[in-house]
This record gives C-alpha cells, structure tokens and sequence, in this order.
C-alpha cells in the first residue's frame, strides 16, 4: 500500500514503517497469546489427571516417577504463566505506541 493511500498529506516514512511494524508486531503477541492459552489449559488438564493417579492403587508402583512428572507439568505451567505475563506486556505496549502514533497522525490534519 502506497503512502499516499494511507495518509493523504505526507508523513515521514519513518514514522509510516514504525506504525505498520507495531501493527504488525501486535498481531504476532496476540497469536501467540492464543498459542499460550491453549497451552496453559493442557498443561492444567495433564496436571490435574496426574494428581489424580496419585490415589489410584495402579499407580502405586511408580509414584516416584508420578511426583517427578508433577513437579515438570507445575514447573511448565509456571513457566507458561511467566511467558503469559510477557506477552500481554508485549500487547500493552504495541497498543500504547499504536495510539501514540495515531494521535500524532490525528494532529496533521488539525488546522
């Protein structure tokens, strides 16, 4: 897309590509915002099964190896969470910036 078809009066092309690469960006965070959702929820579900063994006289015979599983699955979630945690910064801040520039945008046009 031209310039020109995006803002009729002529703006830096610095600020153009700064605001196309955060529109860009804040796209990328919310995929994978989504990507770590779905996965926080699996790591819920092997989670909550796993503790569920735990009771289970067949699994009696391997608890060791149930714990050891238990303390991965919580140290993933955890780990998932942190993740989590960066990407919404990560939002937060292409949509701060995205308004900045579209302010900056806006106040072109006032005369």
């Amino acid at each position: 897309m031209k310039q020109i078809e995006m803002f009729p009066m002529i703006v830096d092309q610095k600020h153009i590509d700064d605001y196309l690469w955060y529109q860009k960006t804040l796209k990328q965070y919310q995929k994978h915002k989504k990507n770590s959702l779905r996965s926080h929820a699996s790591f819920k579900n092997q989670y909550m099964t796993f503790l569920s063994w735990q009771d289970d006289p067949d699994y009696q015979h391997c608890q060791l190896e149930l714990q050891k599983e238990i303390r991965d699955v919580k140290d993933r979630i955890i780990t998932n969470e942190n993740v989590y945690d960066r990407i919404e910064d990560g939002i937060d801040r292409c949509k701060e910036k995205l308004q900045q520039y579209n302010q900056y945008f806006s106040s072109l046009y006032e005369f």
